[in-house]
């Protein structure tokens, strides 16, 4: 496999970093299709001072090529495409120039990756786990300066489920059904959760498991309103699980199955 090359300056941080003021770093995606080409921006949910960041980007498609990463606000912006080695990755590190805190303000996109597909379909997009450089993961870092040190952010999970239909990008956090809807995983028990606000007997989903790099797991059709589903036999790791009703999403997260 390639090596990464990370900045000096970033080794340095990592080096000289302090853990004793752990804040969070929260990011969404937002979506623009134009044509023909998606573009992920990425956008902080607070205000944020950065000197130095890095971290992975996977898309669950095997038919989509990454075309372009940039930034109107972090100069000196370092990326490695991944799409020949490992496909559906990028890979991206920065570092200030002036070795000083740049701002991120709150609801204005800091970065932003240019991607196509070739055939569109239901698709979704996410930060990649935070472990060692491969094609499957990335550590994420996240730093700034109090003027005495470097301290690190714990940065957040981020992903974005979507489709595009008649050239118009449709997430599903604007799907109406999705209110109708709630679940969550119990780790404690490996047991997954549906609760519907719908009559009994009258709820048919479908639910499907992936891995983060899109790797079906899992895909089984329920029914009922207060469904619990035991995971045991899913090997120990990170999920992202999807329920539809009428081939429409309406409920999505991400689990880790500890053992």
């Amino acid at each position: 496999m390639r090596k990464i090359i990370i900045p000096i300056l970033m080794l340095i941080i990592l080096l000289q970093k302090s853990f004793a003021q752990i804040q969070e770093f929260q990011i969404q995606f937002e979506l623009r299709f134009e044509n023909q080409k998606i573009y992920c921006d990425f956008v902080p949910l607070e205000d944020y001072q950065v000197i130095g960041m890095q971290f992975g980007v996977n898309h669950n498609s095997d038919q989509v090529t990454f075309d372009t990463l940039y930034s109107d606000v972090l100069d000196n912006l370092f990326r490695k495409n991944f799409n020949e080695i490992c496909p559906r990755k990028v890979l991206m590190a920065w570092n200030s120039n002036s070795n000083k805190n740049v701002q991120l303000k709150k609801g204005q996109r800091f970065l932003t990756i240019e991607y196509s597909e070739i055939q569109p379909t239901d698709h979704f997009i996410c930060l990649m786990p935070s472990f060692g450089i491969f094609c499957e993961s990335m550590p994420r870092e996240v730093i700034y300066t109090n003027g005495s040190s470097f301290v690190e952010y714990k940065v957040n999970d981020a992903c974005i489920e979507y489709k595009i239909k008649d050239g118009v990008i449709i997430v599903d956090s604007e799907n109406p059904l999705s209110d109708q809807f709630n679940s969550y995983f119990d780790q404690t028990s490996n047991t997954l959760q549906l609760l519907s606000n719908e009559s009994p007997g009258s709820t048919w989903c479908q639910l499907s498991i992936y891995d983060l790099n899109g790797l079906s797991f899992y895909s089984k059709k329920l029914l009922g309103t207060g469904i619990h589903l035991n995971l045991d036999d899913l090997p120990s790791g990170m999920y992202f699980y999807v329920i539809r009703k009428n081939n429409v999403s309406v409920s999505q997260g991400r689990f880790v199955k500890m053992h």
